[in-house]
């Protein structure tokens, strides 16, 4: 299993311009792009990789090759056209997840160009019903061109490699695009007839760092519909996308509050920067030691009705769709587990996995967010939890209970670091 690594790259005259957008810590890899494309090429921590890049508008159609022996397969080049959305790349022998727009047009090309292998869509019945086309470029090459159907969902290309015996498969998630209505400054999204919203005007807000970075909450635009198909989906180890939307709370006869497993919307975006995080933080936790199987997310993404309605803050990054609350819990008794080995549950556990994902942002081998450390004791709580978001600037902040009163508490080490909330 790999880390997507990121770097976009701008085609000149004499050569290539090279943005660094992360860590390059996997082996290189060539493309050739036409002049005046963006390309993005994404690198999974093992010998294979996942190409994903976009083009500026331009007509679907295979580019000329020159003559290659056949080869073994190595990885896949998804191209999308501009405006396309981000793929998550896993090792090329294992299940790939690869996010397109319903109704977008998109191509496929294995690479190497020339190998022996053969791809197949699978539930090519329900792609064909809701208007998705799929098959070999004219031009042969092994090159396949496509358009996602209009009905979101989950759909799955099939391929083998007779050369090597290998064989595996590619999950295309079709995500479904938001109606946007604006009013006053707010937007109100409609996604599959759900409204959601409203989205509160940055600019507003009484907050100096959400002012500030205003162009970084913008509502988010493509969503996944979660149901039967789609909630099992896996978009890394140990991590579905059922889990990724906020559960519903209920209330005991003595106001206790117990979380149910029932989502209060079946609407997620799905925010690939997120997810590359909490699979280094995953990574990084078992490096040092501690077994983590999966991460217990108590909270996900939450829709801004739903978000005020169990009093979050106005511009939680829960309502964009990038942060998560979560902690260890391997025993599964719903409360976090005693990482630090003093035979209790509490923030001092919270704060390994806080100081794990602090460390990630500091290398630069995460996207900066908030990190947030909550201790709340009860017989009905995890004990402690920690937020972890992508929103594109550094945050921190602790929040606990003493002696039945809410406290900030300060346990970060970056000094630069904004205080804020979730």
């Amino acid at each position: 299993m790999g880390t997507l690594i990121l770097k976009a790259l701008k085609p000149l005259r004499h050569g290539w311009r090279r943005f660094e957008y992360g860590p390059a810590t996997s082996l290189g890899a060539w493309f050739q792009a036409h002049p005046g494309a963006w390309v993005v090429l994404g690198l999974a921590l093992s010998m294979s990789t996942l190409t994903i890049c976009w083009l500026r508008a331009e007509p679907l159609s295979a580019p000329v090759r020159r003559f290659e022996a056949p080869r073994a397969l190595q990885g896949w080049t998804i191209t999308q056209p501009e405006g396309g959305v981000e793929a998550l790349a896993q090792s090329i022998g294992e299940t790939g997840l690869i996010l397109l727009t319903a109704g977008q047009a998109f191509t496929l090309d294995p690479n190497p160009v020339a190998w022996t292998g053969r791809l197949t869509l699978e539930n090519s019945d329900a792609w064909d019903h809701a208007g998705g086309e799929f098959g070999p470029a004219a031009a042969g090459g092994g090159a396949h061109l496509g358009r996602a159907p209009a009905q979101p969902g989950r759909y799955r290309l099939v391929w083998n490699d007779p050369a090597t015996a290998r064989q595996g498969a590619l999950e295309l998630l079709v995500l479904e695009p938001a109606a946007v209505r604006e009013s006053a400054g707010n937007t109100t999204l409609t996604v599959c007839g759900e409204p959601i919203g409203p989205y509160l005007d940055p600019l507003k807000s009484p907050s100096e760092d959400v002012r500030k970075y205003a162009a970084l909450y913008r509502p988010p635009t493509l969503f996944a519909i979660i149901n039967a198909q789609t909630e099992t989906l896996p978009l890394d180890e140990g991590l579905q996308l059922g889990q990724l939307v906020a559960f519903l709370d209920e209330r005991a006869p003595d106001g206790r509050k117990i979380q149910t497993n029932r989502r209060h919307t079946d609407r997620t975006p799905v925010i690939p920067a997120l997810v590359h995080k909490l699979t280094a933080l995953r990574q990084r936790l078992r490096e040092q030691g501690h077994t983590v199987t999966r991460f217990y997310i108590t909270s996900g993404f939450r829709t801004p009705a739903f978000n005020k309605q169990i009093g979050g803050a106005a511009f939680s990054r829960h309502c964009y769709g990038d942060a998560v609350d979560l902690c260890i819990d391997e025993d599964g008794d719903l409360k976090i587990d005693d990482l630090n080995g003093d035979g209790r549950g509490d923030e001092l556990d919270g704060l390994i996995i806080a100081q794990a994902a602090e460390d990630l942002e500091r290398e630069g081998r995460v996207a900066a967010g908030g990190i947030g450390l909550y201790h709340w004791p009860g017989e009905h709580s995890v004990g402690s939890h920690v937020h972890v978001d992508c929103r594109g600037f550094t945050a921190r902040w602790g929040q606990r209970y003493r002696n039945g009163k809410k406290e900030g508490f300060t346990w970060w080490r970056d000094t630069n670091a904004v205080g804020s909330s979730d």
